[in-house]
């Protein structure tokens, strides 16, 4: 007879597995709002309309213009800018709509929560982005020299600013839910921005600092020796795929870890 206590692991495994995709399932649908599809439109179409701008304007630029352009207004803004909307606020949404304490004492109610909101978030985001930058290089290909290359660079840049922002802002959503968009626009203008343009060794710590490397390396970006040096890193696109996944996964620890311990009050602030 077979003892149903035996392996655990397993079992406790396909719980918390089925458990956090029903979360996402539900988010996903509860996604599906008039608000919501038209912030993912207009997610779409910001970048859309500049590089239609430069379209019009009918010179034609260089790959590296045109990767960094692109890298800069998806990756770092319009990816960005989706994340603060959906994975930021994501526990105080449940707070402020007072359903924090019921599934908080469900088993795993928190984790299952955490990951649910930030995966859907997540995915809405790099969604847009893939979208947006295929429909912008579609509109500046007559202009580009290698368009494929510049859409492929860019894409994988999107996967990764999705995943690795997404769990930096569920971070800070579970530390300080209630300021959690301030906290990730305050920290995303002095640490990404100010403090990853640094030619320092501070700059290394940033997600932007790996992202950019990723981009000279994929985009095949021709830079001076002293720009190489002062502003990128001459690792391997390897090595800068590593940090990242480990930056993503140490926040990601975090979150679920404090989520799972933190006491959070759904009364109103006086």
């Amino acid at each position: 007879m077979t003892n149903p206590i035996a392996n655990p692991v397993p079992s406790l495994s396909r719980q918390l597995g089925g458990a956090m995709f029903a979360a996402l399932r539900f988010e996903a649908r509860r996604s599906f709002t008039a608000p919501r599809l038209g912030a993912w439109c207009l997610l779409v179409l910001f970048p859309m309309t500049i590089v239609g701008m430069f379209r019009l304007n009918g010179d034609a630029q260089s790959t590296a213009i045109w990767s960094v352009l692109l890298f800069i207004l998806i990756p770092e803004a319009a990816n960005l800018l989706g994340l603060l909307l959906w994975v930021a606020p994501h526990i105080q949404s449940e707070l402020d709509g007072k359903t924090w304490p019921y599934l908080s004492v469900r088993p795993y109610g928190r984790q299952t929560v955490y990951f649910g909101k930030l995966l859907n978030g997540v995915l809405w985001t790099i969604a847009a982005g893939l979208v947006s930058l295929t429909l912008c290089v579609f509109i500046a290909s007559p202009l580009m020299a290698e368009p494929l290359r510049i859409w492929w660079a860019n894409a994988r840049l999107v996967v990764l600013s999705g995943f690795g922002y997404g769990t930096l802002y569920a971070l800070l959503g579970v530390i300080i839910p209630k300021r959690a968009i301030l906290i990730a626009v305050a920290y995303t203008l002095i640490f990404e921005v100010l403090v990853g343009m640094l030619p320092a060794v501070a700059s290394e710590a940033t997600y932007q600092f790996h992202l950019r490397c990723l981009l000279q390396i994929w985009a095949g970006l021709k830079l001076e020796q002293e720009q190489l040096r002062l502003f990128f890193s001459e690792a391997s696109a390897w090595q800068h795929l590593a940090v990242c996944a480990a930056m993503a996964l140490v926040f990601l620890g975090l979150g679920s870890r404090i989520v799972g311990l933190r006491e959070y009050s759904i009364q109103d602030e006086a």
